[in-house]
């Protein structure tokens, strides 16, 4: 996933421009990436044909009975909904992760080096995670890895463009002070971001193995497909919920190429990469501390005094 977000987020910048740039170059680079979406969902979907499925003693349903034992599983609809918002808040800053390199930092060419050094971070990171959830529990983690996302989140509302030489990298470059901030920025986000990313699917089967326990059947393949389905919704919320607060701010569209903004404009990028997501963070904690594995539902309670 997170060289999926590399390739999404990092590449598709400069494919506009190694594409020629404006329309072309948008179409071109969504078409692209929808070809590369199509193979590898293709390759997984052929690739099952032939795994065979764990064994089920329930009795085959519709997909409205299917969703009842969802709906029931107070957990799973816990974390449910507190990703869901997460998702949002993320997806409405990835959609100006490139106007905040473009306005904000004044270095469009920063971005691959920026998601190359927050996927490090990420990759790093995950076996400390692991060790870490396993001495504190994954929910304090949780806790945790949220709430310094979203404090690090916050940082990039005072984001200026840099004009002074702080060091010299090779296949770099010059850096200035607020440029070597971003990457700074870049691999603690992919550090915390990978903690609540990494934690939050293993809880979701935990919340299986809670269905499992107290019902009998685990319908895994419904909770993980609802978990999806609703990660994808939200993903596609996202850029919506980014296309409001640019208008409300006076975002010039342009299909022509970069278009100046109104110093307005930039605190609409600003806050949709900042405070936005950063609050949807920290609300979608007050939710999740209803989370909670250790007590029985009250159907399974009256299923066994039955």
């Amino acid at each position: 996933m997170v060289v999926g977000v590399m390739l999404g987020v990092g590449l598709a910048q400069p494919m506009i421009f190694w594409l020629g740039g404006g329309a072309h170059g948008w179409h071109m680079m969504a078409l692209s990436f929808a070809a590369v979406c199509f193979l590898s969902m293709l390759v997984c979907a052929l690739g099952l044909r032939k795994v065979k499925l764990l064994p089920s003693t329930g009795e085959p349903t519709n997909l409205l009975g299917q969703m009842k034992p969802v709906l029931k599983n107070n957990p799973f609809m816990v974390l449910l909904g507190t990703t869901f918002i997460q998702n949002i808040a993320q997806a409405a800053s990835y959609t100006v992760i490139g106007f905040i390199f473009l306005y904000a930092v004044d270095a469009i060419w920063l971005i691959p080096f920026f998601v190359v050094t927050m996927s490090i971070g990420s990759m790093v990171s995950q076996p400390l995670w692991l060790k870490l959830s396993r001495k504190y529990g994954k929910e304090r983690c949780y806790i945790w890895a949220s709430i310094i996302w979203a404090a690090i989140t916050v940082t990039w509302f005072f984001l200026t463009p840099g004009n002074d030489v702080l060091v010299t990298l090779p296949f770099v470059g010059d850096l200035a002070t607020q440029h070597v901030l971003v990457l700074l920025r870049g691999f603690a986000i992919g550090i915390v971001n990978a903690g609540f990313i990494l934690l939050a699917f293993s809880m979701m089967t935990d919340t299986v193995d809670y269905q499992r326990q107290h019902f009998g059947d685990a319908h895994e393949g419904v909770f993980s497909g609802v978990f999806s389905a609703a990660e994808k919704l939200a993903f596609a919320l996202g850029p919506f919920v980014g296309g409001i607060v640019l208008s409300a701010f006076g975002f010039q569209s342009s299909m022509g190429g970069a278009e100046a903004q109104s110093s307005s404009a930039i605190v609409g990028i600003l806050l949709l990469y900042s405070l936005i997501p950063a609050g949807a963070q920290v609300l979608s904690l007050f939710l999740f501390a209803r989370f909670d594995l250790k007590q029985a539902p009250k159907a399974a309670l009256t299923q066994a005094a039955e």
